[in-house]
């Protein structure tokens, strides 16, 4: 019979943050934390209003075609997080990412045709929380 294991929270034995996991197969170990996702959503590019989102508290309108500035709810530990991105069309769009900041960081969705804006973008952060 399989296990189930249900609790409300985990702490490391050596320190509270320092949880060891090891890789399917056992030659390898992580630290469970850096492997998370600390904050992802999913965008309307025309007006950069959040459809659902993680760990995101706001969105600033940087008046420019598809620019937007996305507000985390939990900041980061410093501004060398890591951002992956994908414009959700079938062809014509971009996304790129303008400044990142411990607070936040910019978000630009646009069509490589014309520089209007997509409907829809998606984006994660990887990176250390403060």
């Amino acid at each position: 019979m399989a296990s189930i294991l249900k609790v409300d929270s985990m702490q490391g034995v050596t320190s509270a943050g320092d949880i060891t996991i090891t890789s399917e197969g056992g030659s390898a170990t992580m630290q469970l934390q850096q492997g998370l996702c600390k904050a992802w959503a999913f965008v309307n590019g025309a007006d950069g209003s959040l459809r659902d989102s993680f760990n995101y508290s706001s969105v600033t309108d940087n008046a420019g075609s598809g620019d937007f500035s996305y507000g985390f709810t939990n900041d980061m530990n410093n501004a060398n997080f890591s951002i992956a991105a994908m414009a959700n069309s079938s062809s014509n769009f971009g996304v790129t990412r303008g400044a990142n900041l411990t607070t936040g960081h910019d978000i630009n969705v646009f069509n490589t045709s014309d520089n209007g804006t997509n409907t829809a973008c998606s984006f994660m952060v990887q990176g250390d929380l403060a």
